[in-house]
């Protein structure tokens, strides 16, 4: 019985070792997830926006949805240090991609930039993880940083597409 107990107690003490070497080692990988409830809708309507858990999508059929995400740019992360950006997204559409890129809005002045984007494609449909390019924001390392996201508009019979929330890592 002492046995048993011994082995059950050195298990569970291993277990714990384990867990932590590796929550320490994740923790040294920084990144931040958002969800997408933090993003700003442009649309011509606010009818339009359709939330399902936390997920905006674009409800509209007439028009595409833009989804502006703001990037916390600090000591944690700064964004010119951001090597990759994930965003979740539905795409609904059978005739128009979900496209996602990385933009800045210059600090004093008027205007902005955005990097290279990444798109579904036109005729499929279902859930995906874009890769924009983060180039925009190692190159404008003082200017404002956020992420675009673009719906397209609803199709009859369809879910709307939608964005989930993004994820940035070192």
């Amino acid at each position: 019985m002492l046995r048993k107990k011994l082995i059950a107690l050195s298990t569970i003490a291993v277990a714990g070792l384990v867990m932590g070497l590796s929550e320490e080692a994740f923790a040294q990988e920084a990144y931040r997830r958002q969800s997408a409830t933090g993003c700003l809708p442009i649309t011509a309507s606010s009818l339009n926006v359709k939330n399902d858990s936390g997920a905006i999508g674009n409800g509209g059929s007439s028009t595409t949805m833009r989804l502006v995400c703001a990037v916390n740019d600090d000591s944690y992360l700064s964004k010119d240090l951001v090597r990759s950006i994930l965003v979740d997204v539905y795409d609904g559409s059978t005739r128009e991609a979900v496209d996602a890129r990385a933009c800045v809005t210059y600090m004093g002045s008027t205007g902005g930039a955005c990097g290279p984007g990444a798109a579904t494609s036109e005729s499929g449909v279902g859930m995906e993880v874009l890769i924009p390019s983060p180039s925009v924001w190692e190159d404008n390392p003082y200017e404002y940083g956020f992420i675009v996201v673009t719906l397209p508009v609803l199709e009859a019979g369809r879910l709307p597409s939608s964005m989930h929330g993004y994820i940035l890592m070192d």
